[in-house]
Order: structure tokens, then sequence, then C-alpha cells
């Protein structure tokens, strides 16, 4: 298996910056932020990570906030409104189902 090398944050960002699938996925700071969560998890496992951009950018959503969170996965099913994914109605919440990252300017999702 190659693996391919990062060696600074920036990296991946520009890779999103220049798709035309997902240049629209993470500001600088999200996709910093998954960067860095990634590599805090490749160290936890004591292995190393591959770089697998389009599996980062389907597998994280990002957010201003949690209020944008609950509006962009809200939906209304029989004419009653649903908050997002299942009524989570708190970061706390969210945190209790899914990976959150948290970073200055906004949240991390991972899909779940």
């Amino acid at each position: 298996m190659i693996v391919k090398t990062i060696t600074d944050e920036y990296y991946f960002w520009n890779w999103a910056k220049n798709s035309d699938s997902y240049k629209d996925n993470f500001s600088l700071e999200g996709s910093k932020a998954v960067f860095n969560y990634f590599d805090q998890l490749s160290d936890e496992l004591g292995e190393t990570m591959e770089f697998d951009p389009i599996a980062w950018c389907c597998e994280f959503s990002e957010y201003k906030d949690f209020d944008e969170f609950q509006h962009d996965t809200g939906y209304t099913q029989n004419g009653v409104q649903h908050k997002g994914y299942d009524n989570i109605n708190s970061l706390d919440e969210l945190k209790d189902n899914t990976t959150v990252v948290e970073f200055d300017g906004g949240i991390l999702v991972a899909e779940f």
C-alpha cells in the first residue's frame, strides 16, 4: 500500500480547493481541523494513516455552530418539524452520537 506523507495542514486544504467536487466542503480553519483530527488519531492509534481526502470530505461536514447543524439537517415529516438527526437538541447530545471536532469558527460533524 502506498501512503502519501503530508507534512503540513495546508496540503489537504489546497487539495480540496483544487478539486471540482470538494472545493466548498471546508473553510481553511475547517480543513486544518480535519487534518489535525486525523493526525492526532494516527498518533493515538500508533499507526500511519493513509491520506484519503475523498473519504475525509465524505465523512465530515462543517457547520458554523450547532444551530446551523440543526437547521441544515432538520426535516419535516407528516407536517411535523424535526430537528437535525433524530431531534438531537444539544451539542453534548450530538457528541454522544458521533464524532464532533470543535475548532475556532465552527464544528465538524462526522456522518452517522
